[in-house]
C-alpha cells in the first residue's frame, strides 16, 4: 500500500469514527459528582471511549509519521513517485485535527454538553469538564493537553495563511483539482478549530 493510500485510509476511518464519536454524552456520574469526583472506570462505556480515543491519537500520530516518511523519500532520496506533498500535508492536518484534537472532546461528551444537549443541561447546572480529569490527560499527564493546546492555537492563527498558500499553489501549479482537495481539507480543519463550542476554553480549563 502506498503512503498516499495509507493516509487516505486513516483519514476515512477517522471521519467515520468521528461522526459516531460526536454522539457521545458525558458519563452520568459526572452530573452529580463532577469530573474530579467521578471514577470513570465504572462507566459502562469506559472501554469503548478509551479504545476510540486511543485510536484517534494513534491515527493522527501515524499520519504524521507517514508524512515525514514521504518527505524523507521525496527530499532525501529525490523520489518523485511519493505523490503530491501539499495534499499529503493537508490530509495529515485533517487526521491529526480529528484524531488528536477532536476525539477527546467528542468522546468524553464535552461536545454534546456545549452544543446545548437538553438532557445534559437539565441534569448538570455547571458545565465543568476539566480536561485534566479526563482521558487522555489522565493517561499521559499534561503532555497531550499542552501539545493539543499549542496545536489548536497555531491552527487558529494559521488557517487563513494556509488558505492563502492554497490559492497561491493553485495559481502557480494550475493543479486545480489538488488545490480543491486541499481546500476541502482546510475547511474541515477550520470547522474543527472555529466551530467547536468553547473548545479553546475547555483546553484552557
Amino acid at each position: 500500500m502506498s503512503i498516499n493510500r495509507a493516509q487516505a485510509l486513516i483519514l476515512s476511518v477517522l471521519v467515520v469514527l468521528g461522526i459516531y464519536s460526536m454522539t457521545f454524552t458525558p458519563y452520568e456520574a459526572v452530573y452529580a459528582r463532577g469530573v474530579w469526583g467521578t471514577d470513570f472506570h465504572l462507566d459502562p462505556y469506559y472501554n469503548l471511549r478509551a479504545v476510540l480515543i486511543g485510536a484517534g491519537l494513534a491515527g493522527g500520530a501515524l499520519s504524521v509519521l507517514l508524512l515525514l516518511l514521504a518527505l524523507s523519500l521525496k527530499v532525501i532520496r529525490a523520489d518523485e513517485g511519493q505523490g503530491d506533498f501539499p495534499l499529503q500535508a493537508a490530509v495529515t492536518l485533517v487526521s491529526i485535527s480529528i484524531g488528536w484534537l477532536a476525539f477527546p472532546y467528542w468522546i468524553n461528551g464535552v461536545f454534546q454538553a456545549f452544543i446545548g444537549n437538553r438532557e445534559v443541561l437539565s441534569r448538570m447546572s455547571v458545565l465543568d469538564f476539566d480536561p485534566k480529569a479526563l482521558m487522555p490527560t489522565s493517561w499521559f499527564g499534561g503532555c497531550w493537553r499542552w501539545v493539543t493546546f499549542l496545536l489548536f492555537y497555531v491552527l487558529a492563527l494559521g488557517i487563513p495563511v494556509l488558505i492563502f498558500v492554497d490559492i497561491a499553489y493553485a495559481l502557480w501549479t494550475r493543479h486545480w483539482r489538488r488545490a480543491g482537495l486541499i481546500a476541502c481539507c482546510l475547511a474541515i480543519v477550520a470547522g474543527i478549530v472555529y466551530l467547536q463550542p468553547n473548545f479553546g476554553g475547555w483546553l484552557s480549563d
